[in-house]
């Protein structure tokens, strides 16, 4: 099998759906040329996978929705990060990320993970 010849099976099967494990197994080559032949024929990531993500801020939306109603419904009734992620087996990034998707602000007056918000003074230091 030529170059040419294993390249457009690649490309055949990234139209077709294939994940890069899929084409990698099957035709015996490695991610960064699945990689380089997506970028150079601009065949784009389907919908969902790694990679491909949703373009306006109403799709992110409607996909955090979509994917995690249970954390938006919680982050909405004012839920720490922490008692989310425990909730829905998620990390507290991904609850960060969902919040910043669906434009939810942190209630006013939470302390951060150490403590109250740092107020912006130094401490005085003594003088001997």
């Amino acid at each position: 099998m030529t170059n040419n010849d294993r390249d457009q099976q690649i490309a055949d099967m990234l139209r077709d759906g294939a994940t890069y494990v899929q084409i990698m197994t099957e035709l015996d080559v490695g991610s960064a040329t699945v990689r380089r032949l997506r970028r150079t024929l601009d065949i784009p990531v389907p919908p969902g996978r790694a990679g491909a993500r949703p373009k306006t801020d109403e799709q992110r939306r409607a996909d955090a929705e979509r994917r995690h109603p249970q954390a938006a419904a919680m982050l909405r009734a004012g839920y720490t990060h922490r008692d989310i992620a425990e909730a829905c087996g998620i990390g507290t990034a991904t609850v960060s990320d969902i919040r910043s998707a669906l434009n939810i602000p942190v209630p006013s007056g939470r302390p951060g993970p150490k403590g109250p918000r740092h107020t912006g003074t130094r401490p005085v230091r003594r003088q001997r």
